[in-house]
Protein backbone atom coordinates (compact mmCIF):
# COMPACT_ATOMS: atom_id res chain seq x y z
CA UNK A 1 0.00 0.00 0.00
CA UNK A 2 1.10 2.99 -1.17
CA UNK A 3 0.41 6.11 1.20
CA UNK A 4 0.52 9.91 0.78
CA UNK A 5 0.71 12.96 3.35
CA UNK A 6 -0.09 16.54 2.68
CA UNK A 7 0.23 18.44 6.30
CA UNK A 8 3.78 18.97 8.16
CA UNK A 9 2.67 21.11 10.96
CA UNK A 10 4.10 19.78 14.38
CA UNK A 11 1.83 16.93 14.71
CA UNK A 12 2.03 16.21 11.12
CA UNK A 13 5.79 15.62 10.93
CA UNK A 14 5.24 13.48 14.20
CA UNK A 15 2.07 11.19 12.91
CA UNK A 16 3.94 10.96 9.26
CA UNK A 17 7.02 9.89 11.28
CA UNK A 18 5.23 7.30 12.82
CA UNK A 19 3.86 5.67 9.59
CA UNK A 20 7.31 5.71 8.49
CA UNK A 21 8.64 4.59 11.78
CA UNK A 22 6.43 1.09 11.62
CA UNK A 23 7.79 0.08 7.80
CA UNK A 24 4.94 2.23 5.48
CA UNK A 25 5.93 3.50 2.09
CA UNK A 26 5.22 7.12 2.42
CA UNK A 27 4.95 9.50 -0.17
CA UNK A 28 4.52 13.60 0.68
CA UNK A 29 3.44 17.08 -0.74
CA UNK A 30 3.93 20.15 0.75
CA UNK A 31 3.62 23.85 -0.76
CA UNK A 32 6.31 24.93 1.42
CA UNK A 33 8.84 21.90 0.71
CA UNK A 34 11.42 22.84 3.64
CA UNK A 35 8.05 21.89 6.05
CA UNK A 36 8.85 18.05 4.88
CA UNK A 37 12.93 17.97 5.83
CA UNK A 38 12.62 15.71 8.85
CA UNK A 39 10.55 13.57 7.69
CA UNK A 40 12.57 13.56 4.09
CA UNK A 41 15.81 12.65 6.58
CA UNK A 42 13.36 9.55 8.26
CA UNK A 43 12.74 8.23 4.69
CA UNK A 44 9.62 10.01 3.34
CA UNK A 45 9.96 10.60 -0.33
CA UNK A 46 8.49 13.53 -1.75
CA UNK A 47 6.81 14.30 -4.19
CA UNK A 48 6.26 17.88 -6.32
CA UNK A 49 2.11 18.03 -6.80
CA UNK A 50 -0.98 16.87 -5.27
CA UNK A 51 -1.44 15.25 -8.93
CA UNK A 52 1.33 13.48 -8.48
CA UNK A 53 0.43 12.22 -5.12
CA UNK A 54 -3.14 11.33 -6.06
CA UNK A 55 -1.48 9.03 -9.56
CA UNK A 56 0.82 7.37 -6.60
CA UNK A 57 -1.19 6.41 -3.60
CA UNK A 58 -3.89 4.32 -2.48
CA UNK A 59 -4.75 6.61 0.61
CA UNK A 60 -3.66 10.46 1.09
CA UNK A 61 -3.62 11.33 4.82
CA UNK A 62 -4.38 15.06 4.78
CA UNK A 63 -4.08 17.19 8.38
CA UNK A 64 -4.16 21.00 7.99
CA UNK A 65 -5.19 24.18 9.18
CA UNK A 66 -9.09 24.79 9.47
CA UNK A 67 -11.59 24.18 7.27
CA UNK A 68 -11.05 26.69 4.34
CA UNK A 69 -7.44 24.92 4.15
CA UNK A 70 -9.47 21.49 3.51
CA UNK A 71 -11.77 22.78 0.80
CA UNK A 72 -9.23 24.65 -1.17
CA UNK A 73 -7.32 21.41 -1.74
CA UNK A 74 -10.09 19.00 -2.40
CA UNK A 75 -12.27 21.52 -4.39
CA UNK A 76 -9.84 23.97 -5.74
CA UNK A 77 -7.58 24.35 -8.76
CA UNK A 78 -4.84 21.45 -8.60
CA UNK A 79 -6.75 20.15 -5.91
CA UNK A 80 -7.03 16.57 -5.00
CA UNK A 81 -10.58 15.93 -6.84
CA UNK A 82 -9.25 18.09 -9.91
CA UNK A 83 -6.75 15.36 -10.19
CA UNK A 84 -9.12 12.48 -9.54
CA UNK A 85 -10.88 13.63 -12.42
CA UNK A 86 -7.70 13.68 -14.55
CA UNK A 87 -6.66 10.68 -13.30
CA UNK A 88 -9.54 8.27 -12.47
CA UNK A 89 -9.03 5.38 -10.04
CA UNK A 90 -9.58 4.18 -6.45
CA UNK A 91 -8.32 6.62 -3.84
CA UNK A 92 -9.35 6.63 -0.12
CA UNK A 93 -8.34 10.08 1.71
CA UNK A 94 -8.26 10.11 5.30
CA UNK A 95 -8.46 14.09 6.77
CA UNK A 96 -7.09 14.24 10.00
CA UNK A 97 -7.92 18.21 10.45
CA UNK A 98 -10.13 19.86 12.79
CA UNK A 99 -12.89 21.37 10.91
CA UNK A 100 -16.20 21.74 10.01
CA UNK A 101 -18.29 18.22 10.23
CA UNK A 102 -20.58 19.94 7.30
CA UNK A 103 -17.81 20.16 5.17
CA UNK A 104 -16.69 16.77 5.91
CA UNK A 105 -19.86 15.34 4.68
CA UNK A 106 -19.71 17.49 1.83
CA UNK A 107 -16.35 15.79 0.66
CA UNK A 108 -17.81 12.12 1.67
CA UNK A 109 -20.83 12.77 -1.10
CA UNK A 110 -18.09 14.00 -3.63
CA UNK A 111 -19.02 12.36 -7.55
CA UNK A 112 -16.01 10.52 -8.53
CA UNK A 113 -16.31 8.24 -5.92
CA UNK A 114 -13.44 8.87 -3.82
CA UNK A 115 -13.72 7.20 -0.24
CA UNK A 116 -13.34 9.99 2.54
CA UNK A 117 -12.86 9.19 6.63
CA UNK A 118 -12.99 12.47 8.74
CA UNK A 119 -10.49 11.63 11.85
CA UNK A 120 -9.76 14.40 13.58
CA UNK A 121 -7.13 14.14 16.96
CA UNK A 122 -9.94 14.00 19.87
CA UNK A 123 -6.50 14.49 22.18
CA UNK A 124 -3.38 13.18 22.75
CA UNK A 125 -1.54 12.01 25.50
CA UNK A 126 2.63 13.16 25.59
CA UNK A 127 2.84 12.03 28.93
CA UNK A 128 4.96 8.69 28.35
CA UNK A 129 8.08 8.17 26.19
CA UNK A 130 5.69 7.46 23.05
CA UNK A 131 2.78 10.12 22.45
CA UNK A 132 -0.67 8.02 21.83
CA UNK A 133 -2.90 9.77 20.05
CA UNK A 134 -6.88 9.58 19.78
CA UNK A 135 -8.66 9.31 16.62
CA UNK A 136 -12.84 9.77 16.38
CA UNK A 137 -13.60 8.37 12.92
CA UNK A 138 -17.05 9.42 10.74
CA UNK A 139 -17.16 7.49 7.29
CA UNK A 140 -18.76 4.03 5.95
CA UNK A 141 -17.61 1.46 8.46
CA UNK A 142 -16.46 -0.53 5.77
CA UNK A 143 -13.50 2.06 4.46
CA UNK A 144 -12.84 2.11 8.63
CA UNK A 145 -12.14 -1.42 8.80
CA UNK A 146 -10.11 -1.31 6.25
CA UNK A 147 -7.76 1.18 6.91
CA UNK A 148 -7.89 0.51 10.59
CA UNK A 149 -4.76 -0.92 11.31
CA UNK A 150 -3.29 2.48 9.74
CA UNK A 151 -3.89 4.14 12.92
CA UNK A 152 -2.04 1.93 15.01
CA UNK A 153 0.83 2.84 13.18
CA UNK A 154 -0.39 6.61 14.30
CA UNK A 155 0.01 5.13 17.42
CA UNK A 156 -3.57 5.94 17.49
CA UNK A 157 -6.16 4.79 19.38
CA UNK A 158 -9.99 4.92 17.24
CA UNK A 159 -13.37 5.17 18.19
CA UNK A 160 -15.74 4.90 15.29
CA UNK A 161 -18.37 7.79 15.52
CA UNK A 162 -20.41 6.52 12.35
CA UNK A 163 -21.50 8.65 9.23
CA UNK A 164 -19.33 10.73 7.59
CA UNK A 165 -19.45 14.06 9.36
CA UNK A 166 -19.57 12.68 13.20
CA UNK A 167 -15.47 12.11 13.37
CA UNK A 168 -15.67 16.10 13.75
CA UNK A 169 -18.96 15.97 15.28
CA UNK A 170 -17.28 14.12 18.61
CA UNK A 171 -14.17 16.42 18.76
CA UNK A 172 -16.96 19.17 18.94
CA UNK A 173 -18.46 17.18 21.98
CA UNK A 174 -14.98 16.59 23.74
CA UNK A 175 -14.40 20.53 23.23
CA UNK A 176 -17.38 21.15 24.46
CA UNK A 177 -16.65 19.75 28.14
CA UNK A 178 -13.51 20.33 28.16
CA UNK A 179 -13.74 24.64 27.75
CA UNK A 180 -15.83 24.43 30.31
CA UNK A 181 -13.35 23.11 32.95
CA UNK A 182 -10.91 25.40 31.27
CA UNK A 183 -13.19 28.45 32.16
CA UNK A 184 -14.08 27.49 35.42
CA UNK A 185 -10.59 26.40 36.55
CA UNK A 186 -9.65 30.13 35.50
CA UNK A 187 -12.05 31.85 36.95
CA UNK A 188 -11.49 29.87 40.42
CA UNK A 189 -7.96 30.85 40.37
CA UNK A 190 -8.62 34.84 39.70
CA UNK A 191 -11.45 34.62 42.17
CA UNK A 192 -8.60 33.19 44.94
CA UNK A 193 -6.01 36.09 43.51
CA UNK A 194 -8.94 38.45 44.05
CA UNK A 195 -9.64 37.50 47.61
CA UNK A 196 -5.85 37.52 48.48
CA UNK A 197 -5.52 33.41 49.20
CA UNK A 198 -2.60 31.36 49.06
CA UNK A 199 -2.95 29.05 45.92
CA UNK A 200 -0.47 27.34 46.79
CA UNK A 201 -2.61 26.16 50.22
CA UNK A 202 -5.64 25.42 48.32
CA UNK A 203 -4.67 23.79 45.30
CA UNK A 204 -5.68 20.50 46.52
CA UNK A 205 -8.92 21.57 47.15
CA UNK A 206 -9.29 22.28 43.37
CA UNK A 207 -7.65 19.57 42.20
CA UNK A 208 -9.01 16.83 44.58
CA UNK A 209 -12.78 15.88 45.62
CA UNK A 210 -16.73 16.92 44.10
CA UNK A 211 -14.21 20.06 42.09
CA UNK A 212 -11.62 17.65 40.16
CA UNK A 213 -11.10 16.88 36.73
CA UNK A 214 -9.12 15.61 34.51
CA UNK A 215 -8.69 18.87 32.95
CA UNK A 216 -7.72 20.66 36.72
CA UNK A 217 -5.40 17.91 37.95
CA UNK A 218 -3.26 18.58 34.54
CA UNK A 219 -3.53 22.13 33.87
CA UNK A 220 -4.16 23.60 37.37
CA UNK A 221 -0.53 24.86 38.30
CA UNK A 222 0.30 25.31 34.61
CA UNK A 223 -2.63 27.91 34.95
CA UNK A 224 -1.40 29.36 38.02
CA UNK A 225 1.92 30.10 36.58
CA UNK A 226 1.09 31.53 33.55
CA UNK A 227 2.77 28.52 31.69
CA UNK A 228 -0.38 26.98 29.64
CA UNK A 229 -0.61 28.14 26.32
CA UNK A 230 -4.05 29.31 26.64
CA UNK A 231 -4.18 31.46 23.35
CA UNK A 232 -3.44 28.56 20.79
CA UNK A 233 -6.52 26.61 23.32
CA UNK A 234 -8.88 29.65 23.01
CA UNK A 235 -8.73 29.74 19.04
CA UNK A 236 -9.11 25.90 18.56
CA UNK A 237 -12.24 25.79 21.21
CA UNK A 238 -13.31 29.14 19.92
CA UNK A 239 -13.59 27.72 15.88
CA UNK A 240 -15.16 24.66 17.80
CA UNK A 241 -17.51 26.33 19.41
CA UNK A 242 -18.78 28.54 16.22
CA UNK A 243 -18.73 25.58 13.91
CA UNK A 244 -21.65 23.60 17.16
CA UNK A 245 -23.27 27.08 16.87
CA UNK A 246 -23.61 27.65 13.15
CA UNK A 247 -24.35 24.25 11.66
CA UNK A 248 -26.69 23.37 14.69
CA UNK A 249 -29.12 26.56 14.83
CA UNK A 250 -32.14 25.04 15.49
CA UNK A 251 -30.68 23.78 19.06
CA UNK A 252 -30.58 26.51 21.70
CA UNK A 253 -27.50 25.86 23.51
CA UNK A 254 -27.93 28.57 25.70
CA UNK A 255 -24.56 28.17 27.63
CA UNK A 256 -22.46 27.34 24.28
CA UNK A 257 -23.68 31.03 22.88
CA UNK A 258 -22.03 32.67 26.47
CA UNK A 259 -18.64 30.17 26.23
CA UNK A 260 -18.94 31.65 22.43
CA UNK A 261 -19.43 35.38 23.56
CA UNK A 262 -16.26 34.91 25.78
CA UNK A 263 -14.07 33.27 23.72
CA UNK A 264 -14.75 35.89 20.97
CA UNK A 265 -13.80 38.85 23.24
CA UNK A 266 -10.63 36.54 24.74
CA UNK A 267 -9.50 35.98 21.09
CA UNK A 268 -10.38 39.59 20.20
CA UNK A 269 -7.68 40.98 22.31
CA UNK A 270 -4.32 39.46 21.31
CA UNK A 271 -2.32 41.85 22.87
CA UNK A 272 -3.06 40.04 26.56
CA UNK A 273 0.08 37.87 27.50
CA UNK A 274 -1.75 35.25 29.10
CA UNK A 275 -5.44 34.89 30.56
CA UNK A 276 -4.93 36.25 34.09
CA UNK A 277 -4.76 39.54 31.54
CA UNK A 278 -8.03 39.10 30.54
CA UNK A 279 -9.50 40.14 33.84
CA UNK A 280 -8.09 43.74 33.75
CA UNK A 281 -5.21 43.05 36.58
CA UNK A 282 -7.41 43.09 39.07
CA UNK A 283 -6.21 40.30 41.17
CA UNK A 284 -7.17 41.11 44.59
CA UNK A 285 -9.35 43.31 46.57
CA UNK A 286 -6.82 46.09 47.98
Amino acid sequence: MKIGWIGFGNKGNQLVNNLIHYGHEVYGYNRTFSKMSIAIENGLIPLESVEDLVKKCDVIFTMLNGSESVYQLYYENKGILEALNKFPKKLTCIDLTVCSANLAKYIANNKLGMEFLDAPIVYDNDEGDVAINYFCVGGKKEIFEKYKKLFNSLNGVVYYAGHSGNGQLGRQVRDLSVVGSYLSTVESIEYAKFKNLDLSKLESTITNGAASSDFSKKYFSLILNNEFDCFYHNEEWFKQLEFVLRENSACDFVLTKILFGIFKKINSEKALKNISDFYGGKTNEN
